[in-house]
Formats: C-alpha cells, sequence, structure tokens
C-alpha cells in the first residue's frame, strides 16, 4: 500500500452484494482502491496466497463456512492482513467473536458508506501495521532477554566455580594448616590452653567454608551441571529444611533426566528455586509439594504450599512477591524458553504455580 492506494480483496458470495460495494467503492475520494472480488471460501484462500493484497473485506456467510473461519484459515497459514468482516445486520455475539479472532474492524453493510469505508480502510491497516511493529518488538525484546538471562547463568557458573576452586581450597587449606600447628603444639606441650587459643579461630574459618559453599550452589549448584536436573531437584528438597526447618517438602519425581530436553534444565531448576524462597520469604507455610512430571506431549512443574495465600484478582499480598526476581521472573523463564506459567491462589488457601512446556517447543 502507497499512501493514497491499497489493494483490497473482497470475499463474498453475493453477486448482488458485490456490485453493491464496488459502487460504493467507486464513489471513495481520497483514496484509490484496487478491488478484487472472489466467491467462495476457497478462492478466497488462493487468492490470499499471492500475498498482493493490503486487506480482507469478508462477508460473514460465505455457503461453506463462515468469514471468521476464513480468517482463523488464513491465521493458521500465516497469511494474515488487516480483516474486516462484513454482515448483513448487526449481530453483537458475531462481533465480539471477530473482535477475538484478531478481525481490525466489522461493519453492516447498509451501514456503509464511501466515507466510512476509506476510514475504516485506513484505520485497519494503520492498526494492523503498528501491531506487527509491536510484535517484532517484543520479539526483539524477548530475545534480549533470554540472552541475559543465558549470560547470568553464565556468569553464576564462573562465579561459582572460581569461589570453589579458589577460595574454598584457600580456607580449606587454612583450616589445615591451624589444626596442623595445633597438633604440633600439643606434641611440644606448650604452656597455653591450645584449644582454648585456636577454638575461635577454626570455627569461624569452617563458618567462612560453609558460606561459600552456600553461595556456589545458589549461585550455581554443581550436582546440576554433574547430575542433572532431576537429582538437583532431591538435592535441593533434601537440604531446604535444613535452612528453614519449619518447612517440609514432600517430592514427588515423576521423569527421568533424559526426558528432559537439555535446554529447559538450568529453567525447571531456576523456576523452582525461585518458588521455593517466595515460600519461604512470603507464604508463612510449613508444607510444601513439588511434583515433577511428563505427560505424553507436556513437561509440568507443579509447587504448591499451605501457606497465607493472596487475592490474586487485584490486590497484592502485603509482602510484595512481584518484585525483584519473584512471580515475573519465573513467568519471564518459563515463556521465553517456549512454555506457559500458570499461578492460582486465595488468601488462606495457599498458593499453587504452575510451569507448562510443550515438549517440542522448548527455544532457551
Amino acid at each position: 500500500m502507497n499512501k493514497d492506494s491499497v489493494r483490497v480483496l473482497l470475499v463474498e458470495d453475493d453477486e448482488d452484494d458485490y456490485v453493491l460495494f464496488r459502487d460504493v467503492v467507486s464513489e471513495v475520494k481520497h483514496l484509490r482502491i484496487e478491488l478484487t472480488w472472489v466467491n467462495n471460501f476457497q478462492h478466497a484462500l488462493v487468492e490470499a496466497r499471492k500475498s498482493l493484497y493490503d486487506i480482507y473485506i469478508v462477508d460473514y456467510l460465505l455457503g461453506e463456512g463462515t468469514g471468521i473461519e476464513l480468517l482463523q484459515a488464513l491465521k493458521e497459514n500465516a497469511m494474515e492482513k488487516p480483516f474486516i468482516l462484513l454482515t448483513g445486520h448487526g449481530d453483537h455475539d458475531i462481533d465480539v467473536q471477530a473482535m477475538k479472532e484478531g478481525a481490525a474492524d466489522y461493519l453492516e453493510k447498509e451501514m456503509i458508506t464511501p466515507q466510512l469505508l476509506e476510514r475504516v480502510i485506513r484505520y485497519s491497516i494503520q492498526k494492523f501495521f503498528t501491531m506487527e511493529l509491536l510484535r517484532e518488538s517484543e520479539k526483539r525484546l524477548r530475545q534480549l532477554s533470554i540472552k541475559l538471562i543465558n549470560t547470568q547463568e553464565d556468569e553464576r557458573k564462573r562465579i561459582a566455580t572460581e569461589l570453589h576452586d579458589s577460595i574454598g581450597s584457600n580456607l580449606a587449606a587454612v583450616k589445615f594448616e591451624i589444626q596442623k600447628q595445633m597438633t604440633d603444639l600439643k606434641k611440644r606441650k606448650e604452656n597455653f590452653d591450645i584449644d582454648h587459643q585456636f577454638k575461635n579461630l577454626t570455627d569461624i574459618v569452617q563458618q567462612t567454608i560453609d558460606e561459600t559453599r552456600r553461595i556456589c550452589h545458589n549461585l550455581r549448584p554443581s550436582v546440576l551441571d554433574d547430575l542433572g536436573v532431576v537429582i538437583a531437584i532431591k538435592w535441593y528438597c533434601r537440604n531446604f529444611p535444613q535452612s528453614y526447618s519449619n518447612i517440609s517438602i514432600d517430592a514427588d519425581l515423576k521423569i527421568s533426566e533424559k526426558e528432559v530436553p537439555e535446554p529447559l534444565k538450568v529453567v525447571i531448576f531456576r523456576v523452582m528455586q525461585e518458588a521455593f524462597t517466595n515460600v519461604a520469604k512470603h507464604s508463612g507455610a510449613d508444607k510444601v509439594k513439588l511434583v515433577f512430571e511428563k505427560t505424553d506431549d507436556k513437561i509440568i512443574l507443579t509447587i504448591r504450599d499451605n501457606g497465607r495465600g493472596f487475592d490474586i484478582s487485584g490486590k497484592r499480598p502485603e509482602k510484595d512477591c512481584f518484585s525483584g526476581m519473584g512471580l515475573m521472573s519465573m513467568k519471564e523463564r518459563v515463556g521465553n524458553s517456549g512454555g506457559s506459567f500458570l499461578i492460582s491462589s486465595a488468601k488462606t488457601k495457599g498458593t499453587e504455580v504452575q510451569a507448562i512446556w510443550p515438549v517440542l517447543s522448548c527455544r532457551v
């Protein structure tokens, strides 16, 4: 389409209505309309495949199908263009259904004037172009988000490795040397309380070793890379109550390591990790149920707690679990990897989060 010319494919099974529409088109003053007419569903699909048109204007009743069914077929075959639905009389339900399916507008034949037709065509095409730009922008943003998450995971892995290999090793060496000196002093029977002098020091070193190990595991647990996500989830569920002794975990894993696509493994672990953190910080729960399973065509991770819950319909919970790396982070990770993220909650009824991936769609 150029500024003052537009190519229109009219799909209308009634020739009399086509003639009336053509007459209206001939009276449009500020837009040159190149009109092509087909009179049935299948011919419309054939013409649409030629990619010659800027907009489709389609009657609702087409004999062998409806205009909405044609709209669906065009979308399924990646032949989307601005789509205007025509009817012989107003019908609110058809109007609503057409909008839900992606129609740009809805016109009653008896109400069409040259001025109205020109305005609707211009607005529909402009709206379509705007939406295309928005979709392209969202696609680029999603790609950037995936790249940032992958970069973050690589950096987490690098830092965890360096902490373990350098600082962790050095601390272990310091502890060993202190214990060696304690042994030597005891053998020489020096005249002071060796245990008392060195106990605080060895305790501090051991606490630092434990804290370094904890940080490494939070950054990137080696078990995830060494043994896989299924074992990593079991390990995390077993160790989580050591930090939060008031919470018990019931983990039910109905999936094998080989059934989990490689690109999803880190995503699944991070979603579980974030969900458990939210439970500990915000829910007040004392029980958590985790189910990790594979159906015929889906991989599903479900985490349910018996905590205070919150009103998901609009109001945020008192402690804002949507901030930082909370629910929005989980939703973004799941969405970027081709899955869908669901949450259900109610006050005093607990919260359930569920991540679902079609087996063939993961794309991280």
